[in-house]
């Protein structure tokens, strides 16, 4: 139908939760599946590149969330959205290319190399740390904010009060400075979060409270 479509971001951040429209022309209900090719060698056979599974549509106007992976690479790749009456299909027909069954839509998306920013104000710390997030309480987004006075490698990484992780916001070497990174909790419920820091030897924890 000529009047679907699918709405991105200009740029998917990796590590985050990016929101993505489809609009859904025609009469009737269907399924939808759609992949992003995460490391952009071509295909959409890796895992997690399945980023919707079967799920019923109607004719409408339809919001979904996408966590993009850390391991995502950065640059230019692919999305394709399938919209079928019957479910259980793949990216493409085994046997026959293009695909014949539905309608196929391919998109040119770009991912960015990193959510974490670094402040320049001319001054390294002097120590590692991990300070508060703001804001707090939030709904569904907050800052992150911590310090590394070397180079290092970083891991933070999101647990419920189960101790559980449930987001891994940064896993990648870092530059000395002070850093940001953008914390979006549009998938979890409301709740207390811990939030940990591992850089080398340092480790530290926070808390956070999201409301909704």
């Amino acid at each position: 139908d000529d009047d679907d479509g699918v709405t991105m971001p200009a740029e998917l951040l990796r590590g985050a939760d990016e929101t993505i429209t489809v609009q859904v022309g025609g009469v009737g209900n269907g399924f939808l599946n759609a992949w992003i090719d995460w490391n952009g060698d071509g295909d959409w056979d890796d895992a997690d590149e399945q980023i919707v599974t079967d799920e019923s549509i109607a004719t409408g106007t339809h919001t979904l969330t996408v966590s993009v992976p850390l391991s995502a690479t950065s640059g230019e790749t692919g999305a394709r959205f399938r919209l079928s009456e019957s479910g259980g299909l793949g990216p493409i027909d085994r046997a026959s290319f293009p695909v014949t069954v539905g309608e196929v839509e391919d998109y040119v998306v770009s991912i960015s190399a990193s959510a974490v920013s670094v402040e320049d104000d001319g001054v390294l710390p002097q120590a590692f740390a991990l300070h508060g997030n703001y804001p707090n309480p939030f709904n569904p987004t907050t800052t992150l904010h911590f310090d590394l006075p070397e180079a290092s490698p970083v891991r933070i990484q999101v647990f419920n009060l189960l101790g559980q992780v449930v987001r891994t916001v940064v896993d990648e070497q870092r530059p000395a400075g002070r850093h940001t990174v953008r914390f979006d909790a549009t998938n979890l419920p409301s709740g207390t979060y811990l939030y940990r820091m591992d850089a080398g030897s340092f480790s530290q924890v926070r808390q956070m409270v999201l409301l909704k």
